[in-house]
Order: structure tokens, then C-alpha cells, then sequence
């Protein structure tokens, strides 16, 4: 009986950890760019010790809505692909393409960093007018193309690192040769969160939750009578 408590023990905080990460993607239904995660889940039997429960989170990077801003530096990928983003401390990748122009005539990312062309950071001084390949045109003349990149295996390489940022998790990892993708300027992509999917999932979670709860209080209710049974023939 021990080693049914333990198990639902283990089961019950598997079913929290899936809370956790439904929950996290809810917080993040308005985050432009925002790639929902799944948690996956593997049972190990050892038959010394009984099941565990091997848990991973892997990003979905089904395509979101685009939502139009009008905002001649918001840019949304249709397709394959991801935003290069320069920090100090390293090279980031992003759907979300929720731009601004800095002080310095700078395309960044609010907060994180700046955005990459094909020739270094891109710099604005005027209006731009963007195609669907990302070439950035201004009075125009070709200023600089935005710089989209992608990589075979994105769940294996790709690690999250806040506001819709990802890095690499292995440096070696190699480029696809070519990206297909559309540009549309004056959008951003929405976050692939479904709002009453993952509220279904995590009400499913709490109903598995509480049936599991009363288990463990049942197994603990007979535990407790057999103990005061040996005591009383002790």
C-alpha cells in the first residue's frame, strides 16, 4: 500500500507541474509572439522502486494570429522563421516582432534588444516601407533587409528565455539554407494560446487532482486503522 501512495504522490505532483505550465501560458495569452507550451510526460518502470514520472516542456511553434497595429515598425512572420534579436551577453530569436524605433534611429525591441538585418543592426531615419521579403525601404532606396533565420529540430535547440525570447541550446546547431516566409508590416503576431483549451486542460488537472487527493486519504485512513489495530493487540 506504501508504494500506492507513493505513486499517487508522484502522479499528483506531475498533475500540479501540468497546472503550473497551463497556467503560464494563460499569463501569457497577450504576449505578441508568445509559442504556448506542452509538457510531455514518460512513465519509467523500475521494479524495485514502481513507475516515475519523467516530465519535459516543449514549445509549440504552431503559427498565431496576426493582429493588425498600423505601426510602420511592427512586423509579423507568416511561415517558418524567427526575428534575430542582439543583446550584449549573446544572440536571441523571436516571433515577436513588436518593434520600436530607439533614440539613437535603432529598430529594437523594447527591453530586449536590438533587431538584426542582413548587414548588423538595423537603423531607420525616415519612414520605412517593408516588403513581404523583409527588404526595408526608405525614400525609396534598399536600406537593409530583416534578418530571418530558422533551424531544423527547434523543440531539440531552442531553450526559452523570457518575453517571448528563445536562445540556443546547443551553439553548433546549424541554419536552415532557406526560410519560407512572409513579412507583413504594421502587424504583430499574437500569442498561439488558446484561451478556452487550456482553460478545459487545467480544470481537467484539477478534477484528476482532487479524485487523486481522496485516494491518498482513503489509503491513509486504512493505514492508520491497521496501526491502531497492532497497537491494541501489541
Amino acid at each position: 500500500m506504501l508504494d500506492s501512495i507513493r505513486e499517487a504522490a508522484d502522479r499528483m505532483e506531475a498533475r500540479i507541474r501540468r497546472q503550473e505550465v497551463f497556467a503560464n501560458n494563460v499569463a501569457n495569452i497577450s504576449t505578441s509572439g508568445y509559442k504556448r507550451d506542452q509538457l510531455f510526460q514518460k512513465v519509467m518502470t523500475d521494479f524495485s522502486e514502481g513507475p516515475s514520472y519523467d516530465l519535459w516542456e516543449v514549445p509549440d511553434f504552431s503559427q498565431g494570429a496576426l493582429r493588425e497595429t498600423g505601426d510602420p515598425f511592427n512586423f509579423a512572420i507568416t511561415g517558418d522563421g524567427f526575428f534575430v534579436i542582439e543583446q550584449d551577453d549573446g544572440t536571441y530569436y523571436t516571433r515577436n516582432g513588436n518593434f520600436i524605433l530607439s533614440s539613437d534611429g535603432e529598430l529594437v525591441l523594447d527591453g530586449a534588444g536590438k533587431v538584426m538585418g542582413e548587414n548588423g543592426p538595423i537603423e531607420i531615419k525616415g519612414s520605412p516601407i517593408v516588403n513581404e521579403n523583409g527588404e526595408i525601404y526608405v525614400n525609396g532606396a534598399l536600406v537593409d533587409k530583416l534578418k530571418i533565420v530558422d533551424f531544423e529540430n527547434k523543440d531539440e535547440v531552442f531553450l526559452k528565455k523570457g518575453r517571448s525570447l528563445f536562445e540556443l541550446a546547443d551553439e553548433s546547431a546549424e541554419e536552415t539554407e532557406e526560410v519560407q516566409c512572409r513579412i507583413d508590416q504594421g502587424f504583430v503576431e499574437e500569442s498561439n494560446v488558446k484561451a478556452v483549451e487550456e482553460m478545459v486542460n487545467m480544470l481537467s488537472v484539477m478534477r484528476y487532482f482532487e479524485a487523486t487527493q481522496k485516494v491518498m486519504q482513503t489509503f491513509d485512513s486504512v493505514l492508520d486503522k491497521a496501526a491502531n489495530q497492532v497497537g491494541r493487540i501489541a
